[in-house]
């Protein structure tokens, strides 16, 4: 426990989960796995199960849970939702754990880990995540409009349903509102970090209403549009903040550009402004990168306030 500056109450030191989604990058991964090492935090990492990555060393980094059974993740399906709600689950049977924060194995750091561990001793109860209330240009209705196939799903299925959204979309449409039981739906990103108060939320409301998870199942990215929608329409909607990882989407895809040595300048503002605490994605090779990075802390940079 530490006194806040200016008066005399007291803020709780945090113990943060780092809840790690990984299927590729092995230097990389080790190296963010050092950087999350703090007396404070530890690691929950999923390693896709089609993945070849190998598990690193539990001995290496001792703060480190692997999840099981690792799940096959299939990118737009729902099993990333379902890879996501097994980390949440695994972490959050810890009481330990006040913070919980989603990251991607290509992910890695802005500011040194005690800064990042005091960044959430000042907001104790924020919930940073994207979300925009649909419809918006890069998350339409049609989402969660029509059926979408899972990348698993039977090739004739598949075709079918393509088929059907297309010839006969009107007759196609699904009611939505209903599904959603009179939620509004928001998409976002998938990255986040949110209180312990926020996970349980999230957990127990899926838990209560497993027809939300059945009718998510068959949307498209439900990665990125069922947590902020359950998260928008909960008793957590006026606590958030936009998400903690910087991405450049500038060349537009479905996918953030790789980061490379011609972002850094654009890291370290976002590291210095408070914005952002981490960033994606980072080329395995990326010890240049994150040297560059460091070395910008070892001058001196200003420390989080």
């Amino acid at each position: 426990m530490a006194p806040l500056l200016g008066g005399g109450t007291m803020k709780t030191d945090p113990r943060i989960a780092f809840l790690i989604a990984a299927h590729d990058r092995p230097a990389h991964l080790h190296r963010l796995l050092g950087a999350l090492a703090h007396p404070s935090t530890g690691v929950f990492l999923h390693i896709d199960a089609k993945s070849d990555l190998a598990s690193p060393n539990l001995a290496a980094f001792p703060n480190m849970t692997l999840c099981s059974p690792a799940i096959s993740v299939h990118w737009g399906g729902i099993s990333q939702v379902q890879a996501t709600l097994a980390l949440m689950e695994q972490a959050v049977s810890d009481p330990g754990f006040s913070h919980f924060v989603f990251i991607s194995g290509s992910d890695y750091p802005l500011r040194p880990i005690g800064e990042i561990v005091e960044f959430f001793a000042d907001n104790p109860d924020t919930v940073f995540m994207n979300a925009e209330r649909m419809p918006v240009w890069h998350k339409p209705l049609p989402w969660i409009e029509y059926h979408h196939p899972q990348p698993t799903d039977p090739p004739l299925q598949r075709a079918w349903r393509r088929f059907a959204r297309r010839a006969l979309k009107p007759l196609a449409r699904r009611d939505y509102a209903a599904a959603l039981k009179g939620r509004v739906p928001y998409g976002g990103t998938c990255w986040w970090a949110l209180p312990r108060s926020a996970v349980e939320f999230l957990l127990e409301t899926i838990d209560q209403e497993p027809d939300l998870l059945e009718f998510f199942r068959n949307t498209h990215c439900p990665d990125e549009t069922l947590l902020p929608t359950l998260m928008m329409n909960g008793p957590f909607a006026g606590a958030r903040r936009n998400t903690l990882t910087w991405a450049d989407w500038s060349k537009g895809g479905a996918h953030p550009a790789t980061i490379a040595a011609e972002h850094i300048p654009a890291l370290l503002r976002a590291g210095e402004k408070r914005e952002y605490l981490f960033a994606r994605k980072f080329p395995d090779d990326s010890a240049a990168l994150l040297s560059a990075l460091e070395q910008r802390w070892r001058k001196g940079a200003q420390p989080m306030q």
